[in-house]
């Protein structure tokens, strides 16, 4: 993958620029939103955390905070309404919500629920032998992992907008907030890898938003630094592929992307 450095002078061109985000409240979507104040932008942000997001807006000049549940079309739909009322525009929009899967927040029929089980690690059960033995898991991973790769697989789908809009992903390893229990944290950091602070992914997130040549591209963040994944991917789509069915796949997608952006 392609290493992404980022210049002094990043984020400079996002003063005045008006950006809206959802879950902004806590972790990595309140750096992005402390680290885009920063800079002068003008930040509308939404959460259901009312008690965080309304004293990190107090805090900041230049930001707004209106409650937000994603999963209500409603609640988003303010959340923009809000951002046009105050200043006219939107010129970014960033979306890094997440929480670990509780109590089910949508109506689910008996398969999916049932999916949802299976996916998660068994309960202990007696063992014949004494030896204690330990895997460490985080429950919700298999969900976090799956709607990652939705959201990549989304970021692809989306059509060329020939500069109307650019559409990119950045997927965060491991990172030192809230949603992480302590004992995870303390496993990796142990096992020698680093626990990077929310502030680098939020600059991953700056460098999306702020570098205007950047359209349909994931940047893996991990350990405080950052890559581009899918300029790599597409190059080696022969090898992966096969080079008759990468041509075939290349080919399609460009006639497929072409046709819907007319």
């Amino acid at each position: 993958m392609a290493r992404i450095t980022y210049p002094p002078s990043l984020g400079q061109s996002l003063k005045g620029r008006v950006v809206v985000i959802t879950g902004g409240a806590q972790g990595i979507g309140a750096s992005i939103v402390e680290h885009l104040h920063s800079l002068g932008a003008h930040v509308i942000f939404g959460d259901i955390a009312d008690v965080p997001g309304t004293e990190l807006a107090s805090s900041l000049s230049t930001a707004h905070f209106v409650h937000t549940d994603v999963t209500s079309y409603a609640d988003q739909l303010a959340l923009f309404e809000s951002a046009f009322t105050h200043h006219g525009s939107i010129d970014a929009a960033v979306q890094p919500s997440t929480t670990p899967p509780g109590s089910p927040v949508l109506p689910l029929t008996r398969s999916p629920v049932s999916r949802w089980h299976l996916s998660r690690p068994p309960p202990p059960f007696p063992e014949s032998s004494t030896e204690e033995k330990f895997v460490p898991s985080v429950t919700f991973t298999s969900v976090y992992s799956t709607t990652k790769h939705g959201l990549v697989g989304l970021m692809r789908s989306l059509p060329h907008t020939k500069g109307l809009a650019r559409f990119n992903v950045v997927c965060p390893s491991a990172t030192d907030t809230g949603m992480l229990p302590d004992f995870v944290k303390a496993a990796w950091t142990g096992a020698g890898f680093r626990m990077q602070s929310p502030e680098a992914v939020a600059e991953s997130v700056v460098h999306c938003i702020s570098d205007a040549g950047l359209d349909r591209r994931a940047l893996v963040v991990a350990g405080g630094k950052a890559w581009e994944s899918e300029g790599e991917l597409e190059k080696l789509s022969g090898a992966w592929l096969g080079e008759e069915n990468g041509k075939e796949v290349d080919g399609s997608a460009a006639f497929y992307f072409a046709s819907v952006s007319d």
